[in-house]
């Protein structure tokens, strides 16, 4: 499935955490002349590596990707993501003033202080995102981001 909005297409990949792992993944990609075009890497406590892999529709044979990528000895399983709706953003907005996050739609899920400065934690759905990030980058508060 593709979002109209930018056209980009995940797959899900589990790895063993081994030395190398994430340079054998982007190597293979390289090879094929493909640009990752968003990536989220978190760790199990099973010694499990979790990428989620973006790449533009358009310029992307996504079954070839995964083929490849299988062959890899430490690649345990990969899926292509149908369901957008089950990738999820977390954003981390930082402001001196707590009443800056009152200007967004979409309202956060909690407020921290931390050293004078105020951190809003958002979790938002594939679709939000994008308006969302339009928000922020015109508000021109610092934030980080994670895909979930």
């Amino acid at each position: 499935m593709e979002n109209k909005g930018n056209n980009i297409k995940y797959i899900n990949i589990i790895a063993q955490n081994d030395v190398g792992v994430l340079n054998r993944i982007a190597n293979l990609i390289r090879k094929r002349n493909y640009n990752i075009d968003d990536m989220n890497l978190t760790f199990d406590n099973e010694g499990k590596a979790h990428f989620l892999v973006g790449f533009h529709s358009e310029k992307v044979e996504i079954d070839q990707i995964m083929n490849q990528l299988s062959k890899l000895y430490d690649v345990i399983d990969i899926e292509k993501i149908e369901d957008l709706v089950r990738i999820k953003k977390n954003y981390y907005v930082y402001s001196k003033d707590k009443n800056d996050f009152d200007n967004f739609s979409e309202k956060p899920i909690k407020v921290v202080e931390i050293t004078n400065t105020f951190v809003a934690i958002f979790l938002l759905d594939f679709y939000t995102d994008l308006k969302f990030k339009k928000e922020l980058d015109k508000s021109g508060l610092k934030y980080l981001y994670k895909s979930i």
